[in-house]
Parts: structure tokens; sequence; C-alpha cells
């Protein structure tokens, strides 16, 4: 039996698990996308003070921060929140002035009004997911389509090897 590529060593559930979980960083990103753009179609636009940066630890090694953000609403109420997204830096000091979005039944949640505050996690996940299902179907092809290789199982082996025999037989025949 003649296999072509190692590629077929690899069965085609495998890659496709493999697709499918790459395949969910695409279905999370359209998500978080679709909830990005519900919230800044909603939001009000205004200007909040940093006033100070809120730890959030990742683990043992990692800490980003959320700007802790103070400003007024349209009715006069004052708020403070911390924005929905954290970073190891901001370009951001207490006490600068920046451009946020809110909602008004969830003042507590408050958006940087930058693009990729808004989008960025959203477009990451999804891009980052779309590129590894390409490479990993790329990749799929190139080891599928790759050289190809002989692989025997024991039966065909021993087929050849009597048919061998056979035609060495004949070949030593007498002739009368």
């Amino acid at each position: 039996m003649t296999i072509k590529g190692i590629g077929k060593l690899i069965p085609d559930w495998i890659w496709w698990i493999i697709i499918a979980f790459f395949g969910l960083f695409v279905l999370l990103g359209l998500v978080m996308l679709v909830e990005a753009i519900i919230f800044s179609s909603n939001a009000v636009r205004t200007k909040g003070e940093v006033i100070s940066f809120s730890r959030d630890y990742l683990n043992d090694e990692g800490v980003t921060y959320k700007p802790v953000i103070r400003y007024r609403r349209e009715d006069g109420r004052i708020f403070e929140a911390k924005t929905r997204i954290s970073s190891s830096s901001y370009d951001y000091a207490v006490g600068d002035q920046v451009n946020i979005l809110y909602t008004y039944d969830k003042p507590q949640e408050v958006g940087i009004n930058h693009f990729f505050s808004i989008f960025g996690p959203g477009l990451f996940n999804g891009l980052f997911g779309a590129l590894f299902i390409v490479l990993i179907v790329w990749a799929r092809d190139k080891v599928m389509n790759s050289v190809e290789t002989s692989w025997t199982d024991d039966a065909s082996v021993i087929r050849m090897q009597e048919a061998a025999i056979r035609q060495r037989a004949r070949g030593y025949r007498a002739i009368d």
C-alpha cells in the first residue's frame, strides 16, 4: 500500500478538531466585535479624568492595569469607573483628560474612546483564529501533497517476495 504524504498518517478528524479549536477564536472575536459595536452605538461620549490605576494580577509574573476614570454624566451625577480593558502599560497619567464612552444604564462600564480600546480585543481574537486556520489548512495541504513515501504492510511485502521468487524460478528452468 502506498501512502502519499505523511498527512495520511494524521486522521482527518484530528485536522478538523484543530481547525475547530481556532474557529472558536474567530467566533469569540466576532462576539466581542458585536458587543463592541453595540456598546459604541449606544454609548454617550464625554470627557473624563484619570484618577488612578487599578491593578489586575494575571499570574505571579504579570500585572495589568485598568485606568479608573472620573466623569460627569449629562444629569450632573459624578461617577468613577474602571475601563473595560486592562493593559500592562498606558499612555495616560493620573490627571489626564481622556475621551470616554459610557452607557447611561451602566455608568460603571466605560471605555476609552479609541478604536483599538473598543474594537482591538475582538479584532485580535478573530484575526488570530483566522490566521491559524489559514496556516493549518495550508500546512495540511502541504503535508497531504508532500513527496510520495512508500509504506507497505506485511501482506503486500509477502506477495512481492512470492512474485519475485516465481519470476526467478521461471528464469532458472532448464531448457529441454
